[in-house]
């Protein structure tokens, strides 16, 4: 059956080309393509083949299809098409820009018996599999989607210019999300980043004019902020996580809500113009280490080093820069008891030479009993004892005597045996 195409006055035209291309076609002056008929002979469907058909709407194939391809661009921004069923017998789809800024797409369904495509329920053009999201339908109408867990990668402008969502939640299982994936969807206000994305590529948000909140996993593997990445998006403030060291040119050119951001210590690069026009910008805060390495690498005008008023930041307007103290390293845990070894400790603290120690059945509560000549000596007799040395076996350890009987330099000391003799 031969390939049949359908006017806005109702008028068609007919081709038995195997491959479709926008040459198969001519459209009457002064109307639109709205329909097409894909005939049973056709193989192909070639790159931007009906690339900018505004008006059409329906696009059907036979039963007995033998499509095998559809090429790039092919629909792109045929912004009246709402579905479209993806022939069995198709093995390749150039889906990076097939789809683009097709708005009106509710549904991109693929028969059960294609052996390299899949949708789900909701029309979301993947792999086989589902380890590859391609096309989210930019027409549907759900305001939240959970991407299934079984998706691995997100490819190139999978959710451009996705119209009602609000919410896209990512799983974990997402390593790797494409260029301008999230890009000009106007209704997206919330997303987050899985732990295991090493980079945001070029203009991934770029757009998402009430994009407000983004939030990152506790542990997180992010490494790169790429090219106008928060361009036009309405954040406010943003923390990166630490394991960012590098920030794109313009990442954040034009997000005029901006107001405060953290630097994270590991960076060492910002692009040209990384917050031009952040009209709201008032307070950069980053580490002394990171100020060092940004001037190192030509940071113009040079960050102060003791924080301070700084002209412009990276392309912004006069913002004030806050110095991060490091985090103090953290206290060493102590040692367990290790019988094999000494471990000094003071717990008699008398300066007489009668002050003895005796080992009882109470030690390992925490408490020893000091014998002493005197009362005052007897004050001291219950002392604690830190819990992991409790079950310690010890010596006594004490400083001469001196003529009037008494020890010097201080108080009695006593260690762990390294012997475990008492």
């Amino acid at each position: 059956m031969v390939t049949v195409f359908t006017y806005s006055d109702n008028s068609q035209s007919t081709t038995n080309d195997t491959t479709i291309t926008s040459s198969s076609y001519v459209i009457p002056s002064g109307q639109s393509l709205t329909k097409a008929s894909i005939g049973t002979t056709v193989t192909t469907i070639g790159a931007n083949a009906f690339n900018g058909e505004t008006s059409l709407f329906e696009v059907t194939f036979e039963p007995v299809s033998i499509l095998t391809t559809i090429g790039f661009s092919a629909f792109q921004e045929c912004s009246s098409l709402t579905t479209l069923t993806i022939p069995s017998s198709v093995t390749s789809i150039g889906t990076d820009t097939a789809f683009t800024l097709c708005t009106s797409l509710q549904s991109i369904n693929v028969e059960p018996a294609n052996s390299v495509y899949s949708s789900d329920s909701n029309g979301v053009l993947f792999n086989i599999n589902k380890s590859v999201l391609y096309q989210y339908p930019l027409g549907n109408s759900l305001t939240t989607y959970a991407i299934p867990n079984t998706v691995s990668t997100i490819g190139y402008g999978a959710f451009y210019f996705a119209q009602n969502l609000t919410n896209i939640i990512i799983p974990t299982s997402v390593t790797s999300i494409g260029n301008d994936v999230f890009g000009n969807s106007p209704s997206l206000t919330t997303i987050n980043i899985p732990p295991l994305i090493t980079n945001l590529g070029y203009s991934l948000f770029a757009g998402c004019s009430n994009l407000a909140s983004i939030t990152f996993d506790s542990i997180n593997n992010l490494l790169t902020i790429g090219d106008y990445v928060f361009q036009d998006t309405a954040i406010t403030s943003i923390t990166l996580p630490n394991s960012v060291t590098s920030i794109g040119s313009f990442a954040f050119f034009g997000a005029t809500d901006l107001l405060s951001i953290i630097i994270p210590p590991a960076v060492t690069s910002i692009g040209t113009d990384a917050f031009l026009s952040c009209t709201s910008l008032a307070t950069v805060a980053l580490t002394l280490s990171t100020i060092n390495a940004l001037n190192s690498a030509g940071a113009t005008p040079p960050i102060p080093t003791g924080g301070g008023s700084l002209s412009s930041f990276y392309g912004s307007g006069t913002v004030t820069i806050e110095i991060i103290q490091p985090a103090p390293a953290p206290a060493p845990a102590p040692a367990p008891y290790n019988p094999s070894r000494p471990g000094p400790i003071q717990i008699c603290n008398s300066r007489f030479a009668k002050c003895n120690i005796i080992k009882k059945t109470n030690f390992s509560s925490g408490n020893v009993i000091i014998q002493g000549s005197t009362i005052a000596q007897r004050v001291s007799t219950l002392i604690h004892v830190q819990p992991y040395l409790r079950n310690a076996t010890w010596t006594r350890q004490y400083n001469p005597v001196n003529g009037y009987g008494q020890r010097t330099g201080g108080p009695v000391g006593y260690g762990q045996s390294p012997k475990n003799t008492f």
